[in-house]
Order: structure tokens, then C-alpha cells, then sequence
């Protein structure tokens, strides 16, 4: 089913082609089936104003490689869920089971002149054990190159795979905007780590990997260089105890964004974070790398 509403929340169509006609104005968009999977162009982008609203969901949610997904706008940027809402925030926007955003895909939520960049989300329903989120396409929402700071990116599941992923929510003039990862445990490593154990480091713990997430360190390199700030919290359901291994390096090189560690048991810092902007570490913390 797609239902299309302009600014006044009139009923306009229910016919895909007409996403066209509210590029220069915003408006919103809704997609929703038990399967739903856009391969297209969603525009609720905005010449002259702050973008629109562009709301994918379902039980399983798909965004191919081919899609472009854009609420930009002159005076700031709109809102992209896919999924879910950001943090599940409104109980309105059903949560998806299964979520993809395939690798090529462009979601994009920025501000082209002045304001500040949108909000992303990307989602599954963290407490659902079957529920799984693969993010791995571009993810913008950058503030406006003229004046605004950057915007909010959420990718979260109870299972979350993050590999590729291309996330730019900066600001040439402003503050830098946020990525939030919202997994349960989660493994900081050079290439993905799916079905293998690791050491507890003293404690007796145990890992389910079908609970675990793996994220690549040069992802988040990627998002610190291009001045966003990456917050990376745990959770606390589930079997899982919520804790964050570092197990690779993090070397930023250049930007000025923090890098926030947020566990609801501990971190293992197994090797050396170097970042230009602020660190903040929330959880009992175990180093045996260095941070600077």
C-alpha cells in the first residue's frame, strides 16, 4: 500500500508515480505492507522550504541498492523512517521485524542551503529476538552549507549489521550531528566477526551471536573524519548484557566529533581509540589499549 498526503494532510493518491509532484514542496510520503520493498526514487525533498516526511514500514522492510530516498530542503532537512521511528519515539510508526538497506542505496535527509540536517532511522524492533537490521547504504543528513548544524542518524536492531555503511551527518559551519547505534552487545572489529567467540576477559558471560553486533571500525572512522558524531549504546534486554568490545583499532584522521561509548555493563577497550574531538566512556571500563 502507498499513500501519499500533502502538507495539509489531504489524501492526494494512492498511485506511486505522483511522488514526483511534491518536490519542490515537501510533503509526505507512506509506504506500508507486510513486505515492503522500494527500488525507486521517494522525493519529499524542497526548493524553498524544510523537507518532508518519508515513512517506509512493514513486517519486512527493503531498500535495494537501487533506491533514493530524499526529504533534503533549502531550509533544513526532513524526516527518513524506515522501520520505525527514531529511538521508537512514536508508537504510531509500526516497527519492522526485518529491515535492509541494501549497499548503493541513498537516504538522504540534509539541508542544501541553511538549517540543520534531518532525522534518519533505520529500524527493527530491538526486543524481537528474530528482529535484524542491515544498514549498509549512505545515510546523510547534513547541516546547510550556508548556516545549521548537523542531524540525527539512527541504525538499530536487536541484530544489527552495519558493514559498508556510509554515514555523513556534518556540518561545514555548525555542529556536528549524531549517529546512534542501538544493538544490544556490541564487537568493534576490523572485518566482521559473525559466529565466532571471543574472551569475556575474566567474567563468565555468554555470547550468542544471533544476539551480537558487529560493527567495522572503519566505519566509524568514516563518520568521525566527516565531522559526525558517532554514540554507540548498548541496551539492556535480552540475554545479552550489553557490553561494547573494542577489539581493533580506531584511528580517526581528521574532523572534530566525539566518539561516545555508552554500555550498560562495560567496555572492553582491547585496543587504541584516537580520535580529535571528545571521548566519553559510560560503563565499568576495562583498558588494555590507550585512548588520546
Amino acid at each position: 500500500q502507498t499513500t501519499i498526503y500533502d502538507e495539509s494532510e489531504r489524501l492526494l493518491s494512492e498511485d506511486y508515480q505522483f511522488c514526483k509532484l511534491w518536490k519542490e514542496s515537501g510533503g509526505k510520503i507512506y509506504l506500508d505492507g507486510d513486505n515492503t520493498t522500494n527500488s525507486g526514487t521517494l522525493s519529499a525533498s524542497a526548493k524553498t522550504n524544510k523537507g518532508g516526511r518519508i515513512q517506509v514500514t512493514g513486517d519486512d522492510v527493503k531498500i535495494t541498492s537501487t533506491s533514493i530516498l530524499d526529504a533534503t530542503g533549502s531550509t533544513g532537512g526532513g524526516d527518513i523512517l524506515i522501520g520505525g521511528s527514531y529511538q521508537n519515539t512514536d508508537s504510531t510508526v509500526r516497527q519492522a521485524i526485518k529491515t535492509t538497506v541494501e549497499r548503493g542505496a541513498l537516504v538522504n535527509a540534509s539541508a542544501d542551503d541553511t538549517g540543520d540536517g534531518g532525522t534518519i532511522a533505520a529500524w527493527s524492533d530491538i526486543y524481537n529476538r528474530e528482529s535484524e537490521t542491515y544498514a549498509n547504504g549512505s545515510f546523510y543528513s547534513k547541516g546547510g552549507k550556508n548556516g545549521g548544524n548537523g542531524g540525527k542518524i539512527e541504525t538499530s536492531g536487536y541484530q544489527l549489521n552495519v558493514d559498508n555503511i556510509d554515514i555523513n551527518a556534518g556540518s561545514t559551519v555548525g555542529s556536528a550531528g549524531s549517529w546512534l547505534l542501538d544493538p544490544y552487545d556490541v564487537k568493534i572489529e576490523a572485518a566482521s566477526a559473525t559466529g565466532t567467540s571471543f574472551s569475556s576477559s575474566g567474567a563468565n558471560y555468554t555470547y550468542t551471536p544471533t544476539q551480537t553486533s558487529t560493527i567495522l571500525a572503519s566505519s566509524i572512522v568514516a563518520a568521525l573524519n566527516a565531522s559526525t558524531n558517532v554514540n554507540i549504546t548498548t541496551g539492556s534486554s535480552g540475554t545479552d548484557l550489553g557490553i561494547i568490545y573494542v577489539n581493533t583499532p580506531i584511528t580517526a584522521t581528521g574532523g572534530v566529533a566525539s566518539l561516545t561509548l555508552n554500555s550498560s555493563k562495560f567496555i572492553y577497550l582491547g585496543s587504541n581509540i584516537s580520535t580529535y574531538g571528545a571521548q566519553t566512556f559510560t560503563g565499568d571500563t576495562l583498558v588494555a589499549g590507550t585512548v588520546s
